[in-house]
């Protein structure tokens, strides 16, 4: 009887029926979307910001070095998934007609991915052991207009003594891949072998070791609870 009354041509109801009707539907396609909307922007924070950066680093105002007692006690507390030492500096990458700045890190892959999800945007493939090769940000790559393959300099913020004078540290490397995670880090990062990075001596480097825990967003009481259990001598 309702529906007879609500569609009804004849019926004063049916014009108000059709606009309640109207409403509720437009009202549930708005929060459809809405809803979408904010699920793929809480995937793409989690895999391209939180997936990329580490959720945590312990970082020392002078080169830290962990011992394997200092990482088995990381690995130890709670919710910890992985671990990887990493040295960090600022540093220009230099090409015929252009200079753009990065922040080299030094890392070995192979633990490195326990920690970082950079592996999963790598156009090319990653440093080898042995070789002066670099991961550069896509970004960086199209203000140089350079590709994989072509070679660039790093030039480091320190002098080297010669006679001639001082002169600024600079290695040549090749691009061996760009990184694509569409995020601001793809503007800044340079990534090289951790121990091709230890031989570079850059100025003002940090060192550290970078973890990631089982959840992002539950990182900072993890890790108070983990080190009031298992507290670490020289960190704090």
């Amino acid at each position: 009887m309702g529906s007879r009354y609500a569609f009804s041509r004849r019926s004063t109801l049916s014009f108000i029926s059709l606009v309640a009707i109207s409403g509720l539907a437009l009202s549930v396609a708005v929060l459809v979307i809405v809803t979408s909307v904010v699920n793929g922007f809480d995937r793409e924070l989690r895999e391209r910001v939180f997936g990329v950066l580490p959720h945590l680093s312990f970082v020392g105002r002078e080169p830290l070095a962990f011992s394997l007692d200092d990482l088995e006690a990381l690995r130890a507390i709670p919710g910890v998934r992985g671990i990887a030492p990493f040295v960090e500096g600022a540093a220009l990458v230099a090409v015929a007609d252009g200079v753009g700045a990065v922040m080299v890190t030094g890392m070995e892959p192979e633990s490195y991915e326990s920690v970082s999800d950079v592996h999963q945007f790598v156009r090319g493939r990653m440093p080898q052991a042995g070789e002066y090769g670099v991961l550069l940000g896509d970004q960086v790559a199209q203000r140089l207009g350079v590709a994989i393959g072509d070679a660039v300099t790093l030039v480091l913020p320190s002098a080297t003594v010669t006679p001639a004078g001082l002169f600024p540290r600079q290695k040549r490397f090749v691009i061996t891949g760009l990184l694509d995670s569409q995020s601001d880090l793809d503007g800044r990062a340079a990534y090289v072998r951790l121990t091709v990075a230890q031989k570079l001596k850059i100025a003002g480097i940090s060192t550290g070791c970078p973890c990631r825990s089982t959840s992002s967003t539950r990182s900072s009481k993890r890790w108070q609870s983990g080190f009031r259990m298992n507290p670490i001598p020289r960190i704090y």
